[in-house]
């Protein structure tokens, strides 16, 4: 038996208002955004709830804008938002090093792949299976003591990847286009 979910998925636009404040001039207006945003709800066997997902496309809308306004330079003197820069001091004290990866995963974990591509090679060559000399194993060996070292290598590099401090934050240096800050004629509140 098999259970019928259904869905229903509604995107929505419109003009969102963003109360914006300069820290740096002291400006303080409403932001205005054209954005898009996404809902989804689902139900199982029966029609799901339309409304769950106006509503979430709607909050979808208002998390689009106010993160838009918060990348915004203040249209009277074109400082960053307090927002922006304090996203970029938190990367900064965390990632003192700046963009550098850390060195050390990767080198450990290429080091545990070989200590264990090793092993697989020194145990079939110790322990030999039937009618099989120590020589004969050398081949099979080997390819088992690859096949673990390359598996190890692509693990360690991934978690080496993963790891690393990410992209700093980049302060804007325009504003984007769907974002006014004086109402345009002719739009409705």
């Amino acid at each position: 038996m098999y259970i019928v979910r259904r869905r229903v998925r509604i995107t929505t636009s419109g003009v969102i208002d963003v109360p914006f404040q300069c820290a740096a001039c002291g400006l303080a207006t409403m932001a205005h955004a054209q954005v898009e945003g996404v809902g989804t709800a689902s139900a199982a066997y029966i029609s799901p709830n339309e409304q769950v997902a106006r509503d979430e496309a709607h909050a979808d809308m208002r998390r689009t804008a106010q993160a838009l306004v918060e990348a915004c330079l203040c249209p009277r003197c074109g400082a960053p938002t307090q927002m922006a820069t304090a996203k970029l001091a938190a990367w900064d004290a965390k990632n003192p090093q700046g963009e550098k990866r850390k060195w050390t995963p990767l080198l450990v974990g290429l080091g545990i792949s070989a200590f264990l591509a090793l092993c697989c090679m020194g145990s079939m060559i110790a322990f030999p299976s039937k009618g099989s000399t120590p020589a004969d194993m050398v081949g099979g060996g080997a390819c088992g003591a690859a096949f673990f070292f390359v598996i190890g290598a692509a693990i360690s590099l991934v978690v080496y990847l993963v790891m690393g401090p990410g992209k700093r934050p980049s302060i804007a240096t325009t504003n984007p286009t769907n974002v006014w800050f004086d109402r345009p004629p002719g739009a409705t509140p």
